[in-house]
């Protein structure tokens, strides 16, 4: 997959460089972060839902419940590459929180006592979500659909 990906690119097929583009527009992702998620991702179909898109993406949530009693802790299995993508993303939205809708959630969720972990991984979440929304529709990252959907 990476290698066919690699060969895409260096050819310059359109699509691949106008779903680079439009990954581009997302706050916090820059050209190699945009790179990793269409080689993960493909088009954006791979996945039918954001829980199966976590789970692959290691931001799930693993829960082990028995006679009433459980955890809930963070999934360990999935793509560390795409994960790290995803985290290191959040972490350059935090650092400015007012200038995107993204960062306003970081800011809401410190401001509601969450721990800065929590909230790191939620919006590395959005951003997958975000991503595979944009791959599929083929359209680019607005930030009033953000505010909305917030």
């Amino acid at each position: 997959m990476k290698a066919r990906f690699l060969k895409l690119l260096r050819e310059g097929s359109q699509p691949v460089r106008g779903s680079v583009r439009r990954l581009l527009t997302i706050p916090g992702i820059g050209f190699i972060s945009a790179c990793t998620l269409i080689a993960y991702l493909e088009e954006g179909g791979r996945f039918h839902n954001k829980r199966q898109a976590w789970q692959y993406a290691s931001l799930g949530v693993s829960r082990h419940f028995s006679a009433g009693k459980g955890t809930e802790n963070a999934s360990r299995s999935g793509n560390r590459y795409l994960k790290n993508v995803l985290l290191t993303a959040a972490i350059s939205i935090s650092l400015h929180p007012q200038e995107s809708a993204l960062g306003r959630l970081w800011q809401r969720g410190i401001e509601q006592g969450k721990d800065p972990r929590r909230v790191r991984r939620s919006v590395g979440r959005k951003i997958l979500v975000v991503a595979q929304h944009l791959l599929r529709s083929q359209q680019e990252y607005q930030e009033e659909l953000m505010t909305k959907a917030s």
